[in-house]
């Protein structure tokens, strides 16, 4: 065979070759490849999704976020969008009275929970909270303090006068509670904070408020010792999911947690400082404290003392931040404020709030 016989054998092999690779890699392109999914068990500084133990309500929640207490500069920081506030419509069925008592409710609320009923988890939680050892021992601990002061006060006096009104009224409220919590049943097994960071992680602006402001959680308590770990992680995450979409509340608590004071009940600073944001939310703030508004939150004095601290390009741009964030707000809000929408919505000792 003479070279140029061996040539053209060589290119046809080749030839051949080339075509069984492009019609390979068409195959490939049109039909799915098969993908294998590897379950990775969460790291040892990761804390795992919550769940209740198997034999309580099995209700799955989203991983904590441990990232979301990051702080953040004001010369890369975005301005948040806003999403678009809406009316609160209740869940269908409505939820049971909030002067019914748990014993009566308890059964329905927990079915409800299980079946995905986000309004309905948000209420279970509040009235486990409200019959919790935890809030009527500190209930009883504030009635005593009271008590106190009537001993202590001059007979007959203003002060004795205020100090009997104020204990009174507390043991009011106190018998209230055990009347409506009597008969409950005893769950350990489920701590409310389950039930509230189910519904805030599904996107229940009532349930992040609460969970942010009044947290159903007693920090000395082993069984809420998780919970306490999600609150200090996932707190400002809700607060600013709540500011977004244009609630009053929620902006003026995190003008107040940025200045870097600490929330309320758990009294704990979860929330790193920042002035230049703690400046933009002061501003809203001051700008949503509009007639038709339900509340008022005082500013008197933050703006100042914060301006103080900052340079004259830190408060620019934290103006045209606070001017941005309002126009949207406003913008979204297709009618005057009102005592059920977003804007307006604020925690309830009874949960009303929750739908």
């Amino acid at each position: 065979m003479n070279r140029k016989t061996q040539r053209f054998g060589i290119i046809i092999v080749v030839c051949v070759a080339l075509s069984v690779v492009v019609w390979i890699a068409s195959r490939r392109s049109v039909e799915p490849l098969a993908v294998k999914v590897t379950e990775v068990a969460p790291s040892e500084t990761e804390s795992p999704a919550p769940r209740l133990a198997p034999s309580a309500v099995a209700i799955e929640v989203p991983a904590p976020r441990a990232d979301v207490a990051a702080t953040v500069t004001s010369s890369t920081r975005p301005v948040n969008r806003i999403t678009t506030p809406q009316k609160l419509i209740a869940a269908s069925p409505t939820l049971p009275p909030t002067s019914q008592p748990l014993r009566e409710t308890y059964e329905t609320l927990r079915d409800r929970s299980v079946a995905g009923d986000v309004p309905a988890s948000c209420r279970l939680a509040v009235e486990l909270d409200r019959c919790s050892d935890f809030s009527l021992d500190r209930l009883r601990a504030v009635i005593d303090r009271w008590k106190v002061s009537v001993a202590a006060a001059p007979a007959g006096s203003g002060e004795a006068i205020y100090a009997v009104r104020r204990r009174d009224g507390l043991q009011r409220s106190l018998d209230r509670e055990l009347a409506h919590c009597d008969g409950a049943p005893n769950v350990p097994d489920e701590p409310a904070w389950k039930y509230l960071f189910n519904a805030a992680s599904n996107g229940h602006i009532p349930s992040m408020l609460r969970f942010a402001q009044h947290p159903p959680i007693d920090p000395n308590a082993e069984r809420d010792r998780e919970g306490l770990t999600l609150y200090q992680q996932n707190t400002g995450h809700f607060l600013e999911q709540a500011a977004r979409a244009g609630n009053r509340l929620a902006i003026a608590l995190l003008a107040a947690a940025y200045q870097g004071v600490p929330l309320p009940r758990l009294r704990q600073q979860v929330i790193p400082v920042d002035l230049p944001l703690a400046l933009r939310y002061v501003i809203v703030t001051d700008r949503l404290n509009v007639p038709g508004a339900n509340t008022t939150y005082g500013v008197s004095g933050s703006m100042d003392a914060v301006k103080a601290k900052l340079s004259p390009e830190q408060i620019e741009t934290a103006m045209r931040e606070a001017d941005e964030f309002v126009r949207e707000i406003e913008a979204a809000a297709s009618q005057e404020p009102g005592y059920d929408d977003v804007v307006n919505l604020r925690v309830m000792t009874d949960g009303r709030e929750c739908g």
